[in-house]
C-alpha cells in the first residue's frame, strides 16, 4: 500500500513539472513577441498610394527638384493589417517641371522619396502621372473654372490649369488673348494625387 501511495506521489509530481514547463513555454513565446513585436509588413510595387498636398507646387515659379510635403489620405491595409495609417507624413520632389512659355502648355510631375510611419521616416519611390494643363488630367483634379467648388479648380483648392481667353479673353479685352499664366499648372494645398510606388518596400 505504502508502495502504491509513493508511485501516485511521483506522477502527480511529474504532472506538475510538466504543467510548469508548458506554462513557461508561453511565458518565453510571449516575451519574444513583447521584445521583436509584430512582423513587418511588405508594401508591393504597384500599391497605389493617395496623398494630400500639404504645399502648393506651381509650374510657374516651381523649379526642377523642389521639395514638396503632404499626407496620406487613406490608409493602406496588408493582411488586414494597416500597413501606412491616414496622415502619415510623405516628402517628395518635381521630377519634372515646364513652365507655360511660348505657347507651350504648363506641366508638373511629382514623386515621393520618403514616408513617416508611426514617427519612422523611410524611404519610398512612388511616382505619380505628369498633369498638363488642359488635359483630362488636370481637368479630372478640378481645372475646370465651372466645376463644383468642392472640386477645387478656380476656388484654389484644388488645380487651376484651364486654358481661358477665346471668346472670354476677347470679351475682356478686345486685342488680348489668353497669357502664360491661363496655361499654367497649380496643384493647390490640399489636392489629393495618386501614387505609385515603384520600389517594394518593409515597413516595421
Amino acid at each position: 500500500m505504502r508502495n502504491a501511495v509513493l508511485v501516485i506521489a511521483l506522477f502527480a509530481s511529474a504532472g506538475l513539472a510538466g504543467c510548469d514547463t508548458g506554462g513557461s513555454r508561453v511565458s518565453e513565446t510571449s516575451a519574444v513577441a513583447a521584445t521583436f513585436g509584430p512582423s513587418p509588413l511588405r508594401v508591393a510595387a504597384g500599391t497605389l498610394v493617395d496623398v494630400r498636398l500639404g504645399t502648393t507646387v506651381s509650374s510657374a515659379i516651381t523649379g526642377l527638384g523642389d521639395r514638396w510635403r503632404g499626407t496620406v489620405s487613406r490608409e493602406i491595409l496588408i493582411d488586414d493589417r494597416v500597413a501606412i495609417p491616414a496622415g502619415s507624413e510623405v516628402e517628395g520632389v518635381v521630377t519634372n517641371v515646364q513652365d507655360a512659355r511660348d505657347g507651350l502648355r504648363g506641366l508638373l510631375d511629382l514623386s515621393i522619396t520618403s514616408i513617416s510611419v508611426t514617427g519612422n521616416p523611410t524611404s519610398m519611390r512612388a511616382d505619380s502621372e505628369p498633369i498638363i494643363a488642359g488635359s483630362l488630367r488636370a481637368q479630372n483634379l478640378g481645372t475646370d473654372p465651372d466645376a463644383d467648388p468642392s472640386r477645387g479648380g478656380a476656388h484654389g483648392s484644388g488645380v487651376h490649369a484651364v486654358a481661358v481667353g477665346g471668346i472670354l479673353g476677347a470679351a475682356l479685352h478686345s486685342h488680348a488673348g489668353p497669357t502664360a499664366n491661363d496655361f499654367q499648372v497649380t496643384l493647390g494645398q490640399g489636392t489629393t494625387l495618386s501614387f505609385t510606388v515603384i520600389e517594394a518596400l518593409t515597413l516595421r
